[in-house]
């Protein structure tokens, strides 16, 4: 009998890694539907995934209209190295694709300064472009002044015509006075190049060449463009509301700088043509309305253990409809969060970073009957960890077995003192040598959801359902 058991329990030793394996396996699948971590909607629960990590230092991030692809806008403070007079900035922007949970970078570039965005990130419709807008200052050589060094720097602003799907990208060339107006519905983009300064209240000066309206095609390059008379500019420009035609008042000004008339007209991106507005083409574009599925809430905490505090941005998750579990936690601390357009996944910035988890969706009945399986699961993970500990105790107490009553023995051969909560032991105790079959007598049972967890002596365990 001694070494059928030692033999037993020496084989159970050499199994304890593969049954880490499992215990950590099963601790996951715990984890992921535990309390926090999931919602009910409606007749689904949507419940959250691990995250991945995306990207570092990052300052925007935006999901494609059909969600399956990420942009992510980073800028990383570098160094300075030998030879640099001044820090410089690396800025990249980064694609994570859903579909095989992969990030590439598509575009990189090195400036001098700090790199700033200066809007958020666009979508062109129906099109898997985006466009971002970008400015930095360039350091140049210093002038001397009189005698005197003076720091000498130069702005920039660029464009980024960013393919998400082929991963293309083209840098063009702007200006402070460029503006970039997109159609809400349609694959349309028209820049407006207005080189005029407010001088006083309604008094407008040009400071350089004629304003003019140019189309951008979807794949970035120029099209028709039409230029204004030098004392006319663009005032209030806004789509129709077929998103084929940009509205806008075209004013007139005099030599004095006053304007003389505002009339309602439009430019025509198909044929680069501005003229008046009918009343058929006056209407305005509404704002797209977007249906309330799930909702992202960022509440700022203030978290105090005993002198010390600090402030945390917890991401919750949330159903506008009435909800038994209407939110979850998708992470303790992140300072940005964005869903993707049809709610399959949240993308948010953690401590400089990216992460992307997916928010599963099935149906509640299943839901609930893997939130038992899951109970299970653990109990049956718990009665595991009991019988080794008892096995172990056995081991360094002259393989003898701890009573009913004497069940703490246990907890220092446990990592978790809380298996034993529910444990209901049934073998009354003593010496090894004195039991016939340990793969058959029981050491105790643990309760489980409609069932118990059957643990025998020699260490393994059954479902026993109720």
């Amino acid at each position: 009998m001694k070494n059928g058991y030692i033999f037993s329990f020496r084989r159970l030793l050499q199994t304890c890694f593969a049954c880490g394996v499992v215990m950590f396996n099963l601790s996951d699948t715990h984890a992921q539907i535990e309390p926090g971590r999931f919602l009910y909607s409606g007749d689904n629960s949507i419940v959250l995934q691990p995250p991945a990590r995306v990207a570092d230092d990052t300052m925007e991030l935006s999901w494609s209209p059909d969600g399956s692809r990420l942009l992510t806008f980073n800028s990383h403070v570098r160094p300075i190295d030998a030879g640099d007079t001044e820090a410089s900035s690396e800025f990249t922007v980064v694609r994570w694709v859903r579909g095989s949970h992969t990030a590439s970078t598509l575009y990189s570039m090195r400036v001098t300064g700090k790199m700033d965005l200066m809007y958020h990130p666009q979508w062109l419709p129906t099109t898997n472009t985006e466009i971002q807008i970008v400015d930095w200052t360039e350091s140049l050589p210093p002038s001397e002044v009189n005698g005197v060094s003076q720091k000498q720097t130069q702005g920039h602003m660029a464009m980024l015509w960013i393919d998400a799907r082929s991963g293309a990208v083209k840098h063009l060339e702007i200006t402070p006075y460029d503006m970039l107006v997109i159609s809400p519905s349609r694959p349309l983009a028209v820049m407006l190049h207005q080189p005029w300064t407010v001088k006083y209240v309604n008094i407008y000066v040009n400071i350089g060449n004629r304003s003019t309206l140019t189309t951008i095609r979807p794949d970035g390059t120029f099209g028709q463009s039409f230029e204004l008379s030098p004392n006319q500019l663009v005032n209030q420009p806004r789509w129709s509301e077929d998103g084929k035609r940009l509205n806008f008042k075209l004013i007139t000004f005099d030599d004095a700088h006053k304007a003389v008339s505002r009339v309602a007209s439009y430019y025509d991106p198909a044929t680069g043509e501005v003229r008046p507005q009918s009343a058929a083409t006056s209407q305005q574009a509404p704002e797209p309305l977007k249906p309330a599925t799930l909702l992202i809430n960022q509440p700022v905490r203030q978290l105090t253990e005993v002198e010390t505090s600090a402030k945390v941005h917890p991401l919750w998750i949330s159903t506008p409809l009435k909800s038994e579990h209407p939110r979850l936690l998708a992470c303790a601390d992140a300072d940005m969060g964005v869903l993707a357009p049809d709610g399959s996944a949240v993308a948010y910035r953690s401590s400089g970073s990216t992460w992307v988890s997916e928010l599963k969706s099935i149906t509640l009945a299943q839901f609930k009957q893997m939130l038992i399986q899951a109970e299970r699961e653990a109990a049956m993970q718990r009665g595991k960890n009991v019988a080794l500990a008892t096995l172990m105790y056995a081991q360094d107490n002259n393989e003898t077995l701890p009573g009913p009553g004497n069940t703490g023995s246990l907890n220092p051969y446990l990592s978790d003192p809380d298996d034993l909560t529910g444990f209901n032991q049934l073998y009354a105790g003593g010496s090894l040598s004195g039991v016939a079959s340990p793969a058959e007598t029981i050491l105790g049972t643990i309760d489980g959801p409609g069932g118990l967890v059957v643990i025998y002596i020699d260490g393994h365990v059954k479902w026993q359902p109720q």
